[in-house]
């Protein structure tokens, strides 16, 4: 069974041909000395990797001689298991009729046989089957069925499995809530079971659900505090538990976003210099973007929330990491795509004004070069919202500038985008702005380019024209009354 241990090990590593070998050889050896429970558990291994690497075909032939020899010794819970494993081969392939067909059969066969553990492998075939189709409820009712059968059968860690299976979909449904409160049950029966990877997987998916509910933190007296922040600190507790490298840095990188979002700017950028330390040491490249991103969003949020009370100095050295670290995302990220390149110069610009402005600076040439560097990429892109929030900031510059013109016209471009988009925050965002550019002195200067005919003359106006105050009718009333009131006692 130490082959088909480092079998598995090696799938989950992704090297599946490695794994198909090891499974094979140790298949062959258990066929002789080996018990029918091994050989299954043999089999369940190959099987997985001929599904991964697509000798599926491979599969299915061993699978059939493996079923007619159980089928001849009357092992039939053995039976039911292989049946099980050619219903997962039909579904790889993509032959979903064949492969409800075998898990029907296979359930039918179990059920038959009183055999609790054939049945719960029939229902994972048939929540397999249901959730490849997009039947996500009929998933979760297959999963919590096989998860009653496995605490029936004493198997709490394959309970347990099974429930963090339930959390995914539900999560999958945006159903936060169930998400939650099914990956906590989840992550308790590992506990119990000292199985920490597994908790600290649980715990993970819990804070996921609760991070998109909104629920940052949630203080509980005489209990655990719940909320996606205290699950996700207690996952990557566990991690480093366990010594899983790529789970504290996965984690490190959350709980630095999660510490952003609720405003707590010191903490997150602790917490960016940890998954900064292990991404580095491992090479995680995307990580480590990642983490450069929330750090410079995390040094602006301090900036901003200082204000008038820091010192110049503190000011500037926390100016000059925000942008030092943005001038590093946008190194990280000179050969990724455009979109990640849009976004690294998007950060960067973001530093560069935020410097600027801190460091009561008038210009902010760089600031600008950044964020139309960052519109030109998320137009080769095609990435409609990366587009338009560079022209928001680029407008932003502008107007600080006191350029009213440009930075009138890049917001108009923004808020068209994001109309088209239908983004709801994002227009709601561009709003704001243009109430506080139309409130400014600077409006006064508005310049409005008039649009060209066919024939290149100025387009008739229709309308109110763009720079407008915008009232869409208006009466001008003269009080008669009130002027010969004034006659009547001579006054003007």
């Amino acid at each position: 069974m130490d082959s088909v241990s480092s079998a598995e090990r090696l799938l989950k590593d992704g090297a599946p041909k490695k794994a198909a070998a090891m499974a094979s050889k140790a298949l062959a050896k258990l066929k002789q000395i080996g018990s029918a429970a091994d050989v299954v558990s043999a089999l369940q291994v190959l099987t997985r990797a001929h599904c991964a690497t697509q000798d599926i075909q491979k599969s299915q032939a061993i699978l059939k001689d493996f079923r007619a020899e159980f089928q001849r010794k009357g092992e039939q819970q053995s039976e039911t298991l292989v049946i099980c494993l050619q219903g997962d081969c039909y579904l790889a392939n993509g032959d979903i009729e064949d492969a409800l067909s075998m898990a029907n059969e296979a359930l039918e066969l179990a059920v038959g046989q009183r055999d609790k553990k054939g049945e719960a492998a029939a229902l994972a075939t048939k929540a397999k089957i249901s959730t490849q189709t997009g039947n996500t409820d009929e998933a979760i009712t297959h999963r919590r069925a096989v998860a009653y059968i496995l605490h029936e059968c004493k198997d709490y860690e394959g309970e347990a499995l099974e429930l963090l299976s339930v959390a995914e979909l539900h999560f999958w449904q945006a159903q936060h809530g169930e998400c939650v409160s099914t990956a906590k049950r989840a992550a308790k029966i590992f506990r119990n079971v000292g199985h920490k990877h597994a908790e600290a997987g649980a715990l993970r998916v819990g804070a996921e659900a609760a991070w998109a509910q909104g629920v940052m933190k949630q203080v509980r007296w005489g209990g655990e505090d719940d909320g996606a922040l205290p699950m996700a600190i207690a996952s990557l507790e566990l991690y480093k538990e366990a010594g899983i490298v790529e789970g504290q840095i996965d984690l490190s990188n959350m709980i630095a976003q999660v510490l952003l979002q609720m405003g707590d700017f010191e903490e997150a950028s602790q917490m960016v210099e940890v998954a900064m330390d292990k991404a580095q040491m491992v090479g995680n490249r995307a990580a480590l973007g990642l983490a450069l991103k929330t750090g410079v969003h995390a040094l602006i949020g301090r900036m901003n929330a200082r204000g008038a009370n820091a010192t110049q100095k503190s000011m500037r050295e926390l100016a000059d990491k925000a942008t030092s670290a943005a001038s590093s995302l946008v190194d990280l990220w000179a050969n990724a795509d455009k979109a990640s390149q849009s976004e690294a110069h998007y950060v960067n610009g973001s530093a560069l004004f935020a410097r600027g402005q801190a460091l009561k600076e008038k210009k902010f040439e760089n600031a600008l070069m950044a964020a139309d560097r960052s519109v030109e990429l998320a137009r080769e892109a095609q990435q409609r919202k990366s587009e338009a929030a560079a022209l928001v900031l680029k407008a932003q510059i502008h107007f600080a500038m006191s350029e009213i013109n440009p930075a009138a016209d890049a917001l108009e471009a923004a808020d068209a985008i994001y109309k088209e988009e239908m983004d709801v925050d994002g227009k709601e965002n561009t709003s704001n702005i243009l109430r506080k550019m139309r409130g400014s002195y600077e409006w006064s200067k508005r310049k409005v380019t008039p649009k060209l005919d066919g024939s290149g003359k100025p387009a008739a106006v229709e309308g109110v024209p763009i720079g407008a105050t915008g009232l869409n009718s208006a009466y001008v009333y003269i009080h008669f009354d009130e002027l010969r009131g004034r006659a009547a006692k001579n006054i003007g």
